[in-house]
């Protein structure tokens, strides 16, 4: 008969192999991570250790391994989300965040995490008063925008204007022969 702990450990082994990630955390390794912590959550630690946190979400290439799995509570979990850990310096703090860092690389077996391109950080924010859409982006990719709308002759929000009209068919072309 599993126990709590195997039969929760199982379900994430499953979860990241379906994703084609590494799933190498054994219940011993486990066990030693949560004796490691005192039986306490890593990231508060102040509450009792109720799930198994992902440091690198599965969603972004993050596996079920000793060097990425951290005990934690159920308000830091959700908290925490499938935040990216370099998202959380502003919640979490950066000596939490370099403390988990260090932790987790000395568990590590060199394999944890498979790089993964992150999704563009966009999302509608809301209407202006204006009626335009605000969309959200990261430093990098407002570089990247620029640098293709300088290359066609068009200001970023012109560039992005038009890639928005353009059906998918177009757009996926436009990725692989860059502007027509």
């Amino acid at each position: 008969m599993k126990t709590k702990d195997q039969a929760r450990l199982d379900e994430h082994i499953t979860r990241a192999l379906r994703r084609g990630l590494p799933a190498t955390l054994t219940l011993p390794e486990w066990h030693r991570t949560v004796a490691d912590f005192h039986g306490r959550c890593a990231y508060c630690g102040n509450a009792d250790v109720s799930v198994i946190e992902h440091f690198v979400p599965v969603a972004r290439g993050g596996g079920t391994t000793a060097g990425n799995c951290l005990p934690a509570c159920e308000p830091c979990n959700s908290t925490k989300g499938g935040k990216h850990p370099d998202a959380l310096d502003a919640t979490l703090g950066a000596a939490t965040l370099a403390g988990l860092r260090r932790y987790l690389t000395s568990r590590s077996t060199g394999a944890d995490v498979v790089p993964r391109t992150p999704p563009p950080q966009r999302r509608r924010v809301g209407k202006g008063r204006t009626g335009k859409i605000v969309v959200k982006l990261t430093a990098d990719q407002y570089r990247q925008i620029s640098a293709a709308a300088a290359m066609s002759g068009e200001t970023a929000s012109g560039f992005l204007r038009r890639l928005a009209m353009m059906d998918a068919h177009e757009r996926a072309s436009f990725g692989k022969a860059g502007p027509q």
